[in-house]
């Protein structure tokens, strides 16, 4: 395989330290503490059974830790939602969470997720890690955007609406020895931001990093993430870190066992494998990205002006010679989404930007349509609301000691029937459909489009890895080639049989 900055680790000796696992998780309130964040936090607890780390040092915060309260939210499929209550939230209100019920959660942390229990974890246990220590860091929670001046700068979110944005946790992260390997799986909308923390104190102007830290992230810093759901259903689950550690695991949520994406044939899965695996497998809108592009993007560059006589290649490099260039996990990417994406021949960047304009045309031209009906809907919806509270009055005020009776008793009934037989409810019922129709045929062309940006990112990696050498000095080329070797790690402490 050509390229000059690439290199391989091998797996952890079998008398290193096993890792130290911190994870935290959970919502910022119970409305926004969805049940998939404690599946995932069941299900990579289930992982590192499967690899003999289960008596690992596990530290995990979660929602509002052991408390009593009632802050997990779910779906339960035999709870139904009476019909009154549907129509009459569909004029008055929002049908949005409607069925969600409410629980404590069940997964026993060591604390709730806030600033000072994280804080006190990173005085307590981070100054005691050395170089024969790691730290695996899982963040499975909600994320907000940057700063208006730094948009890079984005936010994890934690219980009772506290956040630590990104330049934090990499003041916090600095606590652990320089010489721990650390490793960050992190979820959330907009995480790509954080993979800025390879860098001093996460701002890419003061230079890299001198700690030992990479990470994945599952999507880029200016994209919300899929995940967070109330479905109690793990089969559906689409989130980023479902696929990782499925790669990592070698079974599903569901204990159905997957080709296990060891790419490079060294009889184990990596970090950047796994990342690979969730690029190819997942069929959701994250455009996943990991340390090692956010360094290219930061020291490397395409030829441009000025650059005349220099062997930069560009992204319009022919594809055999991409292939050719880039590591195994790239390679893996670039091969299985150019099958997903029918792309043949040597100009697929070409062919995949083509493709990627016409999906967004079609988005386009669709939203046409879907706002113009959107439009109808509300107005019907209006008049519609404004006959309900003339018939019920007291609707007019969700509160009123009135209300439980209408949308239980016999006038409720009677309510029903006279708002259901007008025309122009039953004009604004069929819009729904309509509407809900265009609304997914919108979201698979947008999971279409992703595909062919993360094939589009991956290829753009492989040309900036390979023109860092001649554009960036020998010290930046010595790091990337370390986090390359890092992002190459393993869980694993010894190869697969």
């Amino acid at each position: 395989m050509a390229g000059t900055v690439i290199c391989c680790v091998a797996a952890p000796k079998a008398d290193s330290h096993p890792p130290h696992f911190l994870t935290i998780g959970g919502g910022y309130s119970p409305t926004g503490n969805q049940v998939s964040l404690e599946k995932n936090v069941f299900f990579f607890k289930r992982v590192l059974n499967q690899l003999g780390l289960d008596d690992a040092p596990h530290h995990v915060l979660f929602a509002d830790g052991r408390s009593a309260e009632r802050d997990l939210q779910y779906d339960d499929p035999a709870f139904k939602v009476p019909r009154v209550n549907q129509v009459i939230a569909s004029l008055l209100g929002k049908t949005e969470g409607l069925a969600h019920q409410y629980r404590s959660n069940e997964v026993l942390p060591n604390g709730p997720s806030s600033v000072a229990t994280i804080d006190q974890w990173f005085a307590k246990t981070a100054p005691d890690l050395d170089g024969d220590d790691q730290l695996f860091f899982y963040f499975t929670g909600h994320g907000g955007k940057g700063e208006k001046k730094n948009a890079q700068n984005t936010q994890i979110y934690l219980w009772n609406n506290q956040n630590i944005r990104m330049n934090a946790l990499a003041r916090r992260l600095d606590k652990v020895s320089e010489e721990t390997p650390v490793v960050l799986v992190m979820v959330h909308c907009f995480s790509g931001g954080c993979a800025n923390v390879i860098f001093k104190e996460g701002d890419p102007k003061k230079g890299l990093s001198s700690h030992n830290r990479v990470g994945f992230f599952a999507t880029v810093h200016n994209r919300v993430a899929a995940g967070c759901t109330a479905d109690i259903e793990e089969g559906n689950y689409q989130e980023y870190s479902t696929f990782f550690f499925e790669a990592i695991h070698g079974k599903t949520r569901l204990g159905e066992p997957v080709k296990r994406p060891d790419y490079d044939g060294d009889n184990r899965v990596s970090y950047d494998e796994a990342h690979a695996y969730a690029l190819l497998t997942s069929n959701s809108i994250d455009i996943s990205t990991k340390t090692s592009g956010t360094l290219l993007r930061k020291y490397s560059r395409v030829p441009g002006k000025g650059d005349e006589g220099k062997d930069l290649w560009s992204i319009n490099h022919s594809y055999s010679e991409l292939i050719e260039q880039a590591i195994s996990s790239d390679r893996a990417v670039l091969d299985g989404l150019s099958a997903k994406l029918k792309l043949t021949g040597e100009d697929r960047v070409t062919q995949v930007r083509d493709l990627a304009k016409g999906i967004q045309r079609r988005r386009g031209d669709i939203k046409k349509d879907r706002d113009r009906l959107g439009n109808e809907h509300r107005q019907l919806r209006g008049a519609l609301a404004k006959e309900l509270k003339r018939i019920c009055p007291e609707l007019a005020n969700p509160w009123h000691p009135n209300v439980p009776e209408v949308l239980t008793g016999p006038e409720g009934v009677k309510l029903l029937e006279q708002i259901e037989k007008r025309k122009d409810y039953k004009k604004f019922a069929n819009l729904a459909p309509n509407l809900e129709k265009m609304d997914t045929q919108r979201h698979e062309l947008e999971r279409k489009w992703v595909k062919t940006q993360r094939f589009l990112r991956v290829a753009e990696n492989v040309v900036l890895a390979r023109n860092l050498p001649q554009v960036a000095d020998s010290r930046v080329v010595e790091r990337y080639k370390e986090i390359l070797e890092a992002e190459h790690g393993s869980l694993e402490r010894e190869p697969s049989k």
